[in-house]
């Protein structure tokens, strides 16, 4: 067998394969016996016709043709192990047409396949990026302390006072455009928030409500922008009518040694203060190594070169939109064509403004599996067979898919690889780190900031479930003729 390898963009390549005669003479027996299971002959068991007899009735080209493709999967499979390529899904197999296929003379067939890219990383050792110090002021404990006295100040209906931003309103909205209803409440909770969200389905309704009172009631009509949602809507005219049932505001308790003991556990003021002090900076400590985790593999990706292959990206797409439909679904209760009609957009569209995130995910793991190359990086047995009983673990999982996962090569591969890269940039963390700004931050970051736990912190950054892994097969390599026979 003769193969040679052509290199093309976008990290595929093209293998012309040639396959002697003697390959292919060897192939016609194991092509004998499965089309001996495939087909009946008359006055036989399925299976038991002498060869002779199978060949009259098929035809000799029938069974070339079938020794063909056993001979250009055995092919492609060994020209894969030979050259050490990663095969990304099907290949695009170019072969002769079965009346070209003669017994005496070489195949030649040409497959052209995505395969796993190796990254070209340049000198990180030179990088040295600053380690900001997590601070927080004694005006950061105060914001903290006034959002606890607003959720322990109880609720007090107003009669004869003006709403206000902070209060809440109770109304009767009725809202539409044109024929449409889109807005008809009898009795809404409404938060009077300064900072409205711009997407809501009445805008300004915040602004509007200020400085009414309870029991007062006013219709009007709102001009819609161009880039309301939905967008059947947008530039349109609504009819508002909004009546205020009822309006409560929240009465603050003093801030004192008393307003402490209510929380349970503090006997002062100052007490719960350093409290709030140490969460709050340990807290800010995380924030800082996350974001420092971020810059640090994102010098190094701008140093590198990669060719990103599209089935890595769409792979990546696919996990995105998976990810958002578990959001919405289980967070926010609708369903994604309810979702997808309230922002006015398609799936197709979300995929698209997906992309070029996915992309740059899927190039930041490739350089990090080539850094994790670079620096020799190993994970240890134990700590892979950890995960996969962790995985196997899922109350969600039957018995029969918690066995399958506990046996599962692939599985073992996925999180080899995603646990490799967590300690490429712990390693790269070490590196990048300047020695002088790595005493100080010992001495005064909390245990959370410092580079042993970056471990840990990565797996954060990567958004990776345990559950997610099982998923999915990127590393199965299919034959040649399996995605001709699966259509």
């Amino acid at each position: 067998m003769r193969v040679e390898v052509e290199r093309l963009p976008q990290s595929q390549v093209q293998l012309q394969i040639e396959i002697d005669p003697e390959m292919l003479g060897h192939a016609v027996d194991k092509a004998y016996q499965k089309l001996a299971g495939r087909y009946r002959v008359p006055g036989f068991r399925p299976g038991k016709a002498p060869r002779a007899v199978l060949e009259r009735a098929l035809g000799p080209e029938l069974v070339l043709s079938e020794a063909a493709d056993i001979c250009m999967n055995d092919a492609y499979a060994q020209a894969i192990k030979e050259n050490d390529l990663q095969p990304l899904g099907y290949p695009d197999v170019q072969s002769p047409k079965a009346d070209e296929i003669k017994a005496d003379q070489p195949l030649s067939f040409t497959a052209t396949v995505y395969v796993r890219p190796q990254a070209t990383v340049g000198d990180y050792s030179t990088l040295h990026v600053p380690l900001p110090k997590p601070e927080v002021s004694d005006a950061d404990v105060d914001q903290v302390l006034e959002r606890y006295r607003e959720q322990q100040a109880p609720w007090q209906s107003l009669e004869d006072t003006p709403a206000d931003y902070g209060d809440l309103a109770v109304l009767r909205l009725l809202a539409s455009v044109g024929e449409e209803t889109l807005v008809d409440q009898d009795s809404w909770e409404y938060r009077l928030n300064a900072d409205e969200a711009p997407n809501l389905p009445i805008p300004g309704l915040a602004a509007e409500i200020i400085g009414m009172k309870s029991g007062e009631s006013k219709d009007l009509i709102l001009d819609l922008g161009e880039d309301y949602v939905p967008a059947e809507f947008a530039g349109q005219q609504m009819s508002l009518h909004i009546e205020l049932l009822r309006l409560d505001r929240r009465q603050l308790p003093d801030l004192g040694d008393d307003f402490a003991r209510s929380l349970g556990g503090f006997e002062s003021l100052e007490q719960l203060r350093l409290m709030l002090q140490a969460s709050m900076q340990q807290q800010a400590a995380e924030q800082v190594m996350s974001s420092h985790i971020d810059a640090v593999v994102g010098q190094v990706v701008d140093l590198s070169s990669v060719d990103v292959p599209p089935p890595l990206v769409d792979q990546e797409v696919d996990d995105m939109m998976h990810r958002l439909q578990e959001n919405v679904e289980q967070q926010r209760k609708i369903s994604m064509d309810t979702y997808t009609r309230i922002i006015g957009k398609t799936l197709e569209q979300l995929r698209e403004e997906a992309r070029p995130v996915a992309e740059q995910s899927v190039r930041r793991d490739l350089v990090l599996d080539a850094v994790a190359e670079a620096e020799a990086v190993t994970v240890p047995d134990a700590e892979v067979e950890e995960q996969v009983r962790l995985v196997a673990g899922s109350s969600t999982l039957s018995t029969k898919e918690r066995r399958r996962l506990l046996a599962s090569d692939d599985l073992r591969q996925r999180i080899r690889r995603r646990l490799r890269r967590q300690y490429a940039i712990s390693r790269l963390l070490e590196l990048i780190s300047p020695p002088e700004q790595d005493a100080a931050s010992t001495e005064e970051a909390p245990a959370e900031a410092t580079v042993a736990d970056a471990v840990e912190t990565a797996a954060v950054m990567e958004d990776v479930q345990p559950v997610a892994i099982a998923s999915g097969g990127e590393e199965d390599t299919p034959s040649v003729q399996q995605k001709e026979q699966e259509s």
